[in-house]
């Protein structure tokens, strides 16, 4: 397994604050079971700025700093970039940073509380690049789980996403585990990370999302979802379920959009 979505990187946003703390992340992370991890710090929101340069030199060094620990786990650079309408320009300049520095892949966060209505355009810029856009926990962005119709466009549309294995397990409430369900049902989902922040409050918890996923699926759903952190890493296209859209019959309009 590789992990797609990690604050490891020490002392730039609101995960790990010391060296010390990245160190104890990657070996709870090695413990269960986790290869790699892409270390993703905030970008372009409201509190944090990390661009990639920054994000590069930092990987380097935790790579030395746990290479030094006898810790055998890799971290690429990556960034968790919040959505904006000059995301793709930041792309052609290299302020922002896609997945590993490889060009294929490219974490984007939306806000919690509301869609902008610029979404579909950014990332229909940003796939005309040759840049997949991985949408980070959908399941946490309040109009994406009122109206779960938008994200199928998406995904009909080339976007990939990634749920959080908090989420998946109810530590963010039952209702966003139960978007978590509906998506995954309905085939909206190709990959899960941990999205930890530390070895408390927010810890990667991947012993426990297998064993649920396994429990509540067939065994390919898992499979899955670990082939695709590896493919995304190699910039290799994803295994990917039919999407199905929920119609009206379901209880929620269809949602309509240009985006194709």
């Amino acid at each position: 397994m590789i992990d797609i979505h990690c604050h490891i990187l020490p002392e730039l946003d609101d995960g790990a604050k010391s060296l010390s703390e990245s160190i104890a992340m990657a070996k709870r992370a090695k413990e269960q079971g986790v290869e790699g991890i892409v270390a993703t710090p905030h970008h372009a929101e409201p509190v944090f700025s990390n661009t990639r340069s920054t994000i590069l030199q930092k990987s380097q060094r935790l790579n030395r700093a746990l290479a030094k620990e006898g810790i055998d786990l890799t971290i690429f650079p990556g960034q968790e970039a919040r959505i904006h309408p000059k995301l793709p320009e930041a792309v052609d300049n290299q302020e922002a940073l896609t997945t590993n520095d490889a060009y294929k892949y490219m974490l984007v966060e939306l806000p919690f509380h509301y869609y902008p209505d610029y979404t579909e355009q950014v990332l229909l810029h940003l796939l005309d690049r040759g840049v997949t856009p991985v949408l980070a926990h959908p399941e946490r962005n309040s109009e994406l789980v009122r109206n779960p119709n938008i994200l199928y466009r998406l995904v009909e549309g080339g976007v990939c996403t990634q749920l959080t294995t908090a989420s998946v397990l109810g530590y963010f409430g039952e209702q966003t585990k139960t978007a978590c369900e509906q998506f995954i049902d309905q085939g909206l989902i190709h990959v899960l990370a941990s999205d930890a922040h530390n070895t408390n409050k927010r810890p990667c918890r991947w012993l426990e999302t297998k064993k649920y996923i396994d429990q509540t699926y067939d065994q390919s759903t898992w499979a899955m979802f670990n082939d695709n952190t590896h493919r995304i890493i190699l910039g290799k296209p994803l295994h990917k379920r039919k999407p199905r859209e929920i119609t009206s019959t379901d209880g929620i309009e269809p949602f309509k959009t240009s985006f194709q």
